[in-house]
């Protein structure tokens, strides 16, 4: 590496003056220009820079600023060249895309501490219980037992969609055994902590936690909550809806134990859950799910209790807007395109068909009962693909067609009208910036940077752009 001149054996006669003189060359040659062809470095630096930008695009200046550095730093001395370098960072430091990445940064560790703060002893439960093994209930058990070290109960009544579970989870442990990440032992360690039953009796008996996660059907979770509340009496509930209030599923429970615990898909991969406070759940659940949250390594955001919680009400009128425009007769494809390029990861008819079309469907009735002011479009694309069976990658057809969870086809119904993107990304971010600041109005959480984090972390809102709110 150029860091060690010279070795000088034990007993070697040594005239300090030519050593001295034989490292001041050489340090003189290292503090000079790079000695390379100028072709070859050109070729080299075309190459780099066209790599950079194809992962870091026009959003994120520093990976570029970098080649440029050492394009114009290898002709330079090392002092010149350092000079050079201060300049560019502090010309980086002092952009917008510096400051949001920061307000990222202690945004999240605020939100933690804030957890931290309520999670007032270390507590961990002896026993907890997942219900439903679908992707979101087999994600939750394998994050639980993946992150935290500890037992898992799930349960299903289907024992196919409990071994699918095990499959899809022993399949991601072995991809990071044969990369080299864990040994097989471990895998086969993380497991054993998963134990599955059809018998929900077996499954949540003696639990501290039982967490729902059956599909978002009010009567459904409901009816799950009060079998539970039968079998452990003493445990929390928790439910993973994503769009009903927690209160609403509290009827004849004790309110004190109910509480919203609303993770993301994939669990495994998205950082942000929602733990929500209920009218009557108390402190000492709040602090034991947060508990929970933290040793799962996830980022909590403690909220209250509405229709959406604070990431899905504010994604449904987005997605509810962007219903109408296309069965209005907006190009499907380029709006998709127009999102992607204001810089959400995905534009709005592929998130859809991600999340599942029926999901989606649900999701945004039973918002639009809960808020009278979001209004679903009457001749509804999404309402004609449920209705149609085209449920997105898990039929592998819905807006466009899907082969082993990659986008193939065309879309349905992909419309022709094309206005000016920045009317469509007015139009869209317009009802999201709208429903953030009634959430803050609400007092559904206390500060603004509490729904930044909760976009970013939750929906994948770009960060290197100023919060929504």
């Amino acid at each position: 590496m150029g860091i060690v001149d010279r070795i000088i054996n034990n007993g070697e006669a040594i005239i300090f003056s030519e050593l001295f003189s034989s490292i001041d060359t050489k340090r003189e040659q290292k503090k000079s220009a790079i000695n390379i062809n100028s072709l070859k470095a050109m070729a080299i630096l075309k190459l780099a820079k066209s790599g950079v930008a194809k992962k870091s695009g026009e959003n994120y200046p520093a990976p570029l600023k970098v080649i440029e550095v050492i394009k114009q730093c290898r002709k330079m001395t090392r002092d010149d060249a350092l000079q050079y370098e201060r300049a560019a960072f502090v010309e980086l430091a002092k952009g917008s895309v510096a400051k949001n990445l920061t307000s990222i940064f202690l945004g999240e560790r605020k939100l933690k501490s804030k957890a931290l703060g309520l999670s007032k002893h270390n507590w961990s439960p002896l026993k907890v219980a997942v219900i439903g093994a679908g992707a979101m209930g087999s994600g939750i058990a394998f994050a639980i037992a993946n992150k935290t070290g500890g037992g898992v109960s799930l349960y299903d009544p289907y024992e196919e969609q409990l071994n699918k579970s095990n499959a899809s989870n022993r399949a991601y442990l072995q991809n990071k055994v044969e990369k080299g990440y864990i040994s097989a032992d471990e895998c086969n360690r993380i497991m054993e902590r998963i134990t599955t039953t059809t018998d929900i009796e077996k499954a949540v008996n003696k639990a501290d936690i039982v967490i729902e996660a059956v599909p978002e059907n009010l009567k459904l979770k409901t009816d799950i909550f009060q079998k539970v509340h039968r079998i452990a009496p003493e445990a929390i509930l928790a439910t993973n809806t994503s769009t009903f209030r927690v209160d609403s599923l509290k009827e004849n429970l004790p309110a004190d134990r109910v509480a919203g615990l609303h993770f993301f898909n994939p669990v495994s991969k998205m950082p942000l859950v929602e733990i929500i406070r209920g009218s009557g759940t108390s402190d000492d659940t709040i602090s034991k799910l947060c508990s929970v949250a933290l040793a799962m390594k996830k980022t909590p955001l403690v909220c209250n209790d509405c229709a959406g919680f604070v990431v899905n009400r504010i994604l449904m009128p987005y997605l509810v807007k962007f219903d109408s425009m296309i069965s209005h007769g907006m190009d499907i494809e380029y709006v998709d395109k127009v999102m992607k390029d204001f810089g959400w990861p995905m534009g709005p008819a592929e998130l859809c068909d991600l999340v599942g079309i029926d999901v989606i469907y649900h999701g945004a009735q039973n918002i639009s009962n809960e808020y009278s002011y979001i209004n679903l479009p009457d001749n509804s694309v999404i309402s004609d693909l449920y209705n149609n069976g085209m449920l997105g990658q898990k039929t592998r057809s819905g807006f466009y067609t899907w082969k082993k969870n990659q986008k193939k086809g065309k879309v349905t119904r992909a419309g022709d009208v094309r206005p000016h993107k920045n009317e469509v990304t007015a139009a869209l971010m317009g009802v999201m910036k709208t429903e953030a600041k009634r959430i803050l109005d609400e007092n559904i959480v206390e500060q603004p940077y509490e729904i930044n984090m909760a976009l970013v972390f939750g929906l994948g809102y770009p960060p290197y752009k100023e919060g929504i709110i």
